[in-house]
């Protein structure tokens, strides 16, 4: 009987981590340590930072769970495990697509290894890589909208002499309010990008291993 593969590790970590990064955060707003923050901007840059972080949140969560299902699948593969869920995985259309194009070859070139296949190969990679230049407009725009927000403040800062003390107040709560928001909200998506990273490179390492030691060798053989 074939058992059936429902374990979605990756996206679980990142469901961990996003649920104790967010409760974290509204720990900090309830004890007034994150809205002194955005009181003292007067901008509302920092309100564009904290959506840009919730995008990038649920971008890394809809990652997390489409490498999870490419993850469940592979292994599916690798244990003999037949589902129809399976055929459309980016794991199964690789070893697929390798495997046709090997019975096509001749004997004497059947020897030739995972180098030889590069196109096929990069091909996966890129899929599997698909959705990661979203990753760099969400963590790079925190970044710059928090510069952007410390250019003003800095620009408050030095404004008219006859409103110099309330615009030096709220300058300098500009200036450093949105650059912390920004370096925090980049910190903490970060992180859910570098675990969905890490998901990645693994169902790209234990795809070209299986390919390697199973359907390479196997056509080798014959």
């Amino acid at each position: 009987m074939s058992k059936k593969i429902n374990k979605h590790p990756l996206f679980l970590q990142w469901s961990i981590y996003a649920i104790s990064s967010f409760f974290i955060l509204w720990l900090s707003w309830k004890y007034q340590i994150l809205s002194n923050l955005f009181i003292g901007d007067t901008t509302k840059v920092s309100y564009l930072i904290v959506m840009l972080f919730v995008m990038g949140s649920l971008h890394c969560g809809y990652r997390a769970f489409y490498l999870s299902r490419q993850l469940n699948a592979l292994t599916g593969i690798v244990n003999k495990v037949e589902s129809k869920h399976f055929d459309d995985s980016l794991p199964a259309m690789f070893t697929n697509s390798l495997l046709r194009k090997l019975q096509k070859e001749d004997q004497a070139t059947k020897s030739m290894n995972l180098v030889n296949h590069d196109q096929l190969v990069d091909t996966f990679v890129e899929e599997v890589y698909a959705l990661k230049q979203f990753e760099w407009f969400f963590l790079g725009m925190q970044i710059r909208l928090g510069i952007i927000g410390s250019v003003i403040g800095f620009m408050l800062v030095l404004g008219p002499l006859d409103m110099l003390e309330t615009i030096n107040n709220q300058g300098m709560g500009v200036v450093l309010n949105t650059l912390i928001v920004g370096l925090i909200g980049s910190m903490l998506l970060g992180f859910q990008y570098l675990l969905v990273d890490r998901g990645a490179d693994e169902l790209i390492t234990r795809t070209l291993q299986y390919i390697q030691a199973e359907l390479v060798g196997t056509a080798n053989t014959k």
